[in-house]
């Protein structure tokens, strides 16, 4: 397998064949790539890819994450990453774009192909320009590291030209591999550029991972059968490098699938990011001293320090009492040799040096301090380490066990999974017996490739024991259904049956098994879970877990046993987690749009969370157009959002939004009319915005097609309240603009009393804005229609000027323009 010497040859040698192809080269995707502080960690989402901070709940898990447009009006930024990351395709792809839309002096060096920087920069007749103060530069140098003089040299050049000049007038963007960068630059770059109160004028920024949507853009047409194969053998973690990801890339178009073993992909995987990406390098024989194997020897020792010995970064400045709790420093791990593929190779700081400058296993967490790009790395070749050292098994489980609890220390569960997956595919399952004893939960995170029918049969029986003798908790596997998952095998039901039945059980191992049920999507189960669910005597938890699990693997014949749930009739279930279940499970296909709003009481007293509220939520964001009218019926016996749950109020504000859409259905525009008038009874606005991210809302005032439909339909309806007209006008649903439109229904034949409707409006939007616009088209219709007349008696009163009334009619109309100016300009309009 991957851990015998030939095996571990012929992939070297693979390996250096593809390198010599071009095969692992970095990728040339036009990316949109993300940087984020040095001193930061990215945070990726479930599936291992950096959760993405343009979408709705990744720009608030990376807030600090930025394009290199983005950080424009910062002076000085410095670029850092990992061998392999992507720095100088994101660093070329800025330089297009500034070049295709700037007009502002630019210089742009690679230190890879111009080794002469007084020829490149410094003698430069925009250089000179700069230094004159005759105009600003934009600065950009790539590969600071690659320089033949070397990253400290350049630095120094660098420092020592910018200081001749005005340096508020240049921007600096300067690019490097992280362990190679110059610790001076650190101390003055933030002299050269100094802060502006809080705000920092030079920043150090790190390159983030890749997001989904970006492996799905390098992958093509093919990015859904890619992502399905990335997920089997979860290798997120290598999908997020541009390096790594190339491989698996070929490998899937080459084979059609990624490798059977999450093992051998990870073996494969970690020897890739120990050899050097650069082809640069590689043609200037700039490899440093070690090859490949020997790095990954000497990062398999790195790795079982830090994760044995709870340390999550390596130090590698100069201890002077300043190395942090969390760090290992390069004395820790320098001595005697490590075993390779190509000999045993010396673990002097030289050596480690190579590994930590060359290998994309690692990245930057702060000044002098590099930590693993990605903790599986770690975990895998802490593993890879015992493993190789033919550690007897009660030597390896002292190792990574608590001796006083018995159990695995929680930090080393994955670290486990993997010696776990090392021994079987060994052929010694040793190991994995003894860990079915101590921590079977740990063995979850397994290469399932590895692990036949009767070890599947062996871990479940272990997990649903020591859950059913209280000596573990249900929280190694609550909510991990993908790990769930891989348990399936040919006895599950038979091996599950007498923990849903058996109410002597305890109640974590009874929920345990549900949700294996579920992961495993064992539907032979289907009818004893639904008795379980229905059955009143049986503890509400118990029936709960029952009914999501069969809203998941439930025929229509088993989910429409749930039908009597819907009543929510229930005493025990005060949260409606039943009921919510049922519906999860009962619409859309097997009940009505009626049946389904029938069964939503507006007016319970209840949390409204758990499975009632999921429900609620995918309701109000899935609510089939056709289920519009019930939809639209149900909100007029809601009540003001200010009295109704969050969750209720959300679904109302998706009808609202859905009818205003929809307004020239005359079914939906009369409802929706209905609704509106129940809205302005119990004083509430129409419409809601929720917050960033959520959908348009809709602005009546500047649709005037559905704005004036919706009115119509409005007063047609009868009878009016004493306030509608003005709550009409009040919220903008009627507007100064529309008084000619009005009148134009008046004029157009409505009935009677809707034109007394009409002239009501008229006259509400005259006592509230008597400007031009208004007051011209009334007067020049009043001889005409009799219900303005009587709307507005007023206007047709003849005054006697200079009488006490016409006095009282200016003093009226000077106070209401001044307080109209008033609110217009604020108080000095007064004056």
């Amino acid at each position: 397998m991957a851990f015998d010497d030939a095996t571990s040859k012929r992939a070297g040698e693979r390996t250096r064949r593809w390198m010599m192809e071009g095969l692992l080269g970095e990728i040339d995707i036009p990316w949109r790539r993300f940087w984020i502080p040095r001193d930061t960690a990215p945070v990726l989402d479930g599936r291992g890819y950096l959760a993405d901070p343009e979408g709705m709940y990744g720009r608030h898990m990376n807030p600090q994450a930025r394009t290199l447009e983005q950080l424009e009006d910062t002076p000085c930024v410095a670029l850092l990453g990992e061998p392999g990351s992507g720095k100088s395709f994101a660093v070329r792809a800025y330089v297009d774009g500034l070049r295709a839309g700037r007009s502002a002096m630019l210089l742009d060096v690679d230190c890879r192909w111009s080794p002469d920087l007084q020829k490149q920069i410094f003698a430069t007749e925009a250089f000179e320009q700069w230094r004159a103060g005759r105009a600003p530069l934009t600065l950009v140098v790539d590969s600071l590291d690659e320089h033949p003089q070397g990253a400290y040299g350049i630095a120094s050049q660098l420092i020592d030209q910018i200081r001749r000049g005005p340096v508020n007038s240049l921007r600096l963007r300067i690019a490097c591999r992280s362990a190679e960068w110059p610790a001076m630059l650190d101390e003055q770059l933030p002299l050269l550029w100094k802060p502006k109160g809080e705000e920092l004028q030079a920043t150090f920024h790190g390159l983030a991972p890749l997001r989904q949507s970006d492996v799905e853009l390098a992958a093509g047409k093919d990015a859904a059968g890619f992502l399905a194969e990335a997920a089997r053998v979860d290798a997120g973690s290598l999908a997020i490098k541009p390096i790594t990801l190339r491989f698996l890339l070929e490998e899937y178009r080459r084979r059609g699938e990624l490798p059977r073993t999450r093992l051998e992909l990870y073996e494969e995987g970690c020897r890739i990011l120990c050899e050097e990406s650069s082809k640069s390098r590689r043609g200037a024989r700039h490899t440093w001293r070690l090859r490949g194997s020997e790095r990954l020897a000497i990062a398999s020792r790195i790795a079982a320090v830090c994760v044995l010995g709870r340390r999550s970064v390596v130090f590698t400045g100069q201890d002077l009492g300043t190395v942090p709790p969390e760090a290992v420093t390069i004395e820790d791990l320098v001595g005697a040799a490590e075993p390779s593929t190509s000999g045993q190779v010396t673990v002097d700081s030289d050596a480690l040096e190579d590994v930590l400058n060359v290998s994309g296993l690692f990245a930057p967490r702060g000044s002098d301090q590099i930590g693993w790009a990605h903790q599986t790395y770690a975990e895998f070749l802490a593993a890879r380490f015992l493993h190789e050292r033919g550690l007897s098994t009660e030597h390896l489980v002292g190792q990574v066990s608590n001796g006083a609890m018995g159990r695995v220390v929680p930090a080393l569960r994955e670290t486990v999974a993997w010696l776990a997956s090392m021994s079987l595919a060994s052929m010694r399952k040793e190991f994995f017996q003894r860990m079915l004893v101590v921590d079977p939960g740990s063995l979850l995170g397994s290469d399932f490739a590895l692990v036949g029918n009767a070890e599947r049969e062996a871990l479940v029986a272990a997990l649903l024991e020591k859950l059913d003798r209280r000596e573990m908790s249900n929280m190694t596997i609550l909510h991990r259904s993908e790990l769930l998952a891989r348990l399936d095998h040919a006895g599950l039901a038979d091996q599950l049956r007498p923990y849903l039945v058996g109410r002597d059980r305890y109640t974590m191992a009874r929920r345990a098994a549900l949700d294996i049920v579920d992961a495993c999507q064992v539907v032979a189960l289907q009818d004893v879970v639904a008795d379980v669910v229905l059955d009143g005597s049986e503890h509400i938890e118990i029936r709960s877990s029952a009914a999501h699990t069969l809203a998941h693997i439930g025929s229509r014949e088993a989910k429409q046993r749930l039908l009597p749930l819907l009543r929510g009739d229930c005493e025990v279930d005060l949260d409606d987690e039943l009921k919510g279940y049922a519906l999860l499970a009962l619409w859309p296909d097997e009940i009505t749009a009626a049946e389904l709003f029938a069964a939503l009481k507006p007016f319970e007293e209840r949390s409204h969370g758990g499975s009632y509220g999921d429900f609620l939520h995918r309701l109000s964001m899935t609510l089939p157009p056709p289920a519009l009218p019930e939809a639209l019926r149900w909100t007029l016996v809601l009540p003001s959002r200010r009295d109704a749950p969050f969750a209720l109020t959300r679904l109302l504000d998706k009808i609202l939004r859905m009818a205003w859409e929809r307004l020239e259905d005359a079914q939906v525009r009369a409802l929706l009319a209905q609704a509106v008038v129940r809205r302005l009874a119990v004083h509430d606005v129409i419409f809601v915005r929720r917050g960033h991210g959520d959908e348009e809302t809709p602005d009546p005032a500047r649709d005037d097609g559905r704005r004036r439909l919706l009115a119509t339909a409005m007063v047609a309806l009868l009878p009016w309240g004493p306030y509608d007209t003005f709550l009409i006008v009040h919220h903008g649903l009627v507007l100064p603009k529309d008084v000619p439109w009005v009148i134009e229904q008046l004029r157009n034949g409505a009935t009677p009393l809707e034109r007394e409707h009409w002239a009501a409006i008229l006259r509400q939007v005259a006592l509230s804005d008597w400007a031009f616009e208004v007051a011209d088209p009334i007067l020049g219709a009043v001889d005409e229609f009799s219900e303005i007349r009587e709307a507005m008696p007023w206007l047709i009163k003849n005054v006697e000027l200079g009488s006490a009334l016409s006095r009282w009619m200016r003093r009226e109309c000077r106070q209401a323009r001044k307080f109209r100016l008033s609110e217009m300009f604020g108080g000095s309009a007064a004056a």
